[in-house]
């Protein structure tokens, strides 16, 4: 079929859904009883399966024009008891919203990062994995060293995931980091102070979880227990696998617990950074004042807005800087590693010394595998994002497709065109996030046309989520009006084109066959969720303090390690 005849088709769609609202005169059960008396004869009378048929016993429904013809072009009159009803459906999903992690510090990003979440749910979830698995993959990296802080500073990087991250420019900076035990406490106040739990893990994020499943398996009762024939459509349990997806992302940032408190990271790092020292041709020197590790916080350039940003939503935009910042400390660490055994001889760490140790060869061959260990945990992020999302959606999909008449309709096809736009905003942002670090990194790069394309990209994915998010609550509210109940809408007329129709009524053994699919759609979302919790549970992995670090480990008096940062580096000055 042509894109253009798509568009056309797609474009009939949201007219329709829009027009017929105005003209309700349509009652089906009357135009049945009609044509089942014989007062509309047998001209466009067909069987279950659309196929003409001779006697009237065998009639159950009409020809898409015979259907307008004979029972009108409009929808069912809006009945406000139905409408009630099944709106409470959707009450818990909207109520789970308010749990999603933000985490900007200004109310336009913590709008925008709702909008991007409703209107992306692939995005919502690419990042969550994407966070995950880069952490992952930090965490054994840092593993294969035996320094001492390296376990600090896993638990440093990964909570310093939902910041701009940098690295100081000289090269002595990160390996007096690495090589000076004077530096050990700066790891290890850092860590300390990241290592608060989050308030989003609370009771109401639980209940309102718990809401949203007791619902839904209401919802799988009520979809067993709904006849066509006498409410004229069954939508509760696409609606319910539509906003499934919202369990597993919420669900999953919770565990994950994204350190997102901008104001308490930057007090940590500035306290952190009074115990760094920096290795001279003597002996090393404590440097207060520098910041070995930088935080960036003001957006000076346009292309860098999302990157800078701290809401976790926003992790597509900064995995390369932070892989980058991952990447040369777990190269520092490792290098450093060897000289373990050297720590403790009375020979000085000069500056010189440090340097030449404390660097990893840069050969191709490794080159080549960290591109790759990038790609790999791009490719994972998005099958379990893609697999989140049309696995949800597309059960609400094939719920309505398989309904008779067979074939894209206006309700598959408004689920359709949601999932598809929700895909097209990830790619729009994702492949913004490659120029963005295009861009900023490559200086023979540094042309006014990545730097455009990448802005205008990021725009435009933001304005198609927002009309999607719009899209989403406009037409599963218009599902509960009965909106679509049209001929036009009923007989599928998107995907049959000439030959389709309506079905009119539906006997006990084509319910039990319509009840199938329904399930077997509720099955595939529940399944869909289940999985990709289970993924990420096998994906997040946190590092593990070696038994070379426990006994640098300060304890408190009461066991407990929150403190604020005040009272951290009052401790570890000690």
């Amino acid at each position: 079929m042509p894109p253009r005849s798509i568009s056309a088709k797609y474009a009939i769609l949201i007219s329709i859904v829009f027009s017929t609202s105005v003209v309700a005169n349509t009652d089906f059960q009357d135009c049945f009883q009609r044509l089942h008396q014989g007062a509309l004869g047998l001209q466009g009378a067909v069987d279950f399966s659309g196929n003409p048929v001779t006697r009237l016993e065998q009639a159950t429904g009409l020809t898409f024009h015979a259907c307008q013809n004979a029972c009108g072009p409009g929808s069912e009159p809006f009945d406000w008891v139905v409408f009630s009803q099944k709106f409470a459906w959707l009450l818990p999903y909207l109520a789970l919203i308010s749990q999603l992690p933000y985490g900007a510090s200004d109310r336009l990003s913590n709008f925008e990062a709702i909008i991007l979440s409703v209107g992306s749910p692939m995005l919502a979830a690419y990042s969550l994995i994407l966070a995950a698995t880069s952490n992952r993959w930090m965490v054994r990296r840092l593993g294969r060293s035996s320094h001492i802080s390296a376990y600090f500073a896993a638990v440093v990087l990964g909570g310093l995931q939902q910041v701009s991250l940098c690295l100081a420019g000289d090269e002595h900076i990160l390996p007096s980091l690495v090589m000076l035990r004077e530096n050990d406490k700066f790891w290890r106040i850092l860590a300390h102070g990241l290592e608060y739990s989050t308030t989003r893990w609370n009771l109401p994020a639980i209940f309102s979880m718990l809401i949203v499943a007791i619902s839904y398996i209401f919802t799988w009762i009520d979809t067993v227990r709904c006849d066509l024939n006498n409410e004229g459509t069954c939508i509760g349990q696409s609606v319910g696998s539509l906003w499934l997806s919202l369990i597993p992302i919420v669900l999953c940032n919770l565990q994950l617990s994204p350190k997102t408190d901008l104001k308490r990271i930057l007090k940590t790092s500035r306290y952190a950074q009074k115990q760094f020292h920096v290795a001279t041709n003597g002996s090393p020197q404590p440097c207060p004042h520098y910041k070995p590790l930088a935080i960036r916080t003001a957006c000076l350039d346009p292309v860098d807005e999302d990157i800078v940003c701290p809401s976790p939503l926003c992790y597509y935009a900064r995995i390369f800087q932070w892989f980058k910042v991952a990447r040369e400390i777990a190269d520092a660490f490792e290098a450093s590693s060897p000289l373990g055994s050297e720590m403790d001889n009375q020979l000085p760490m000069t500056r010189s010394r440090i340097v030449e140790h404390c660097t990893l060869l840069r050969d191709a061959d490794r080159r080549r595998d960290e591109r790759w260990d990038l790609t790999l945990i791009i490719m994972r992020s998005v099958i379990l994002a893609a697999l989140l999302q049309w696995g949800t959606i597309g059960a609400a999909i094939l719920s309505h497709y398989m309904t008779p008449a067979r074939g894209l309709g206006c309700r598959s096809g408004s689920y359709l065109l949601y999932a598809t736009l929700a895909t097209v905003v990830w790619l729009l942002a994702f492949v913004s996030s490659i120029f963005a670090h295009v861009h900023s990194t490559f200086k023979a790069s540094r042309s006014p046309i990545f730097r455009a394309l990448a802005i205008n990209l990021r725009i435009v994915a933001k304005i198609i989520a927002g009309l999607n998010a719009v899209w989403v609550f406009v037409f599963t509210i218009l599902q509960f009006t009965k909106t679509y109940n049209t001929c036009y809408c009923n007989a599928s007329v998107l995907g049959l084109g000439a030959k389709a129709y309506v079905v009119l009524t539906f006997n006990a053994a084509q319910m039990t066959t319509i009840i199938s699919y329904w399930t077997a759609g509720m099955l595939m979302a529940a399944s869909t969720a289940f999985v990709f919790i289970v993924a990420f549970n096998v994906l997040k992995q946190l590092p593990e303090m070696p038994l070379n670090a426990l006994g640098q480990e300060e304890q408190t008096p009461d066991g407990n390690s929150s403190y604020s940062p005040v009272e951290l580096f009052q401790l570890h000055i000690r």
